[in-house]
């Protein structure tokens, strides 16, 4: 199997593994929520991907360059996840603007 294939692969599995079953369980219903669950989400993937290719020195093709393990599946987690995360977004209503607490005026 080549090496770009395994991390699609990888990827797809865990972005179908936290937004079908993981967000649903833990109510993931606010957009600060689902950032912060994403970035776990996309260094647990780095992780399993470095551990896969970390000083292998396979290049992978990128389409448009080659780039090393680290980039391409950085790049590759955004290109899947953020379709994904947009539909879960508005399935679920949630917002993107962030409602900051006003602070008491003392006079």
């Amino acid at each position: 199997m080549a090496p770009e294939t395994t991390v699609v692969l990888i990827v797809i599995a865990f972005v179908v593994f936290a937004y079908v079953f993981a967000y649903p369980i833990l109510r993931v219903r606010t957009a600060s929520r689902l950032a912060a669950y994403d970035a776990v989400l996309t260094l647990a993937q780095i992780g399993v991907v470095g551990a896969l290719f970390w000083g292998s020195g396979v290049r992978f093709d990128a389409l448009l360059f080659e780039t090393n393990w680290f980039w391409f599946a950085l790049i590759l987690s955004l290109l899947i996840e953020g379709p994904v995360a947009y539909w879960y977004k508005r399935r679920h209503n949630i917002s993107l603007s962030v409602d900051l607490p006003l602070k008491q005026r003392k006079d």
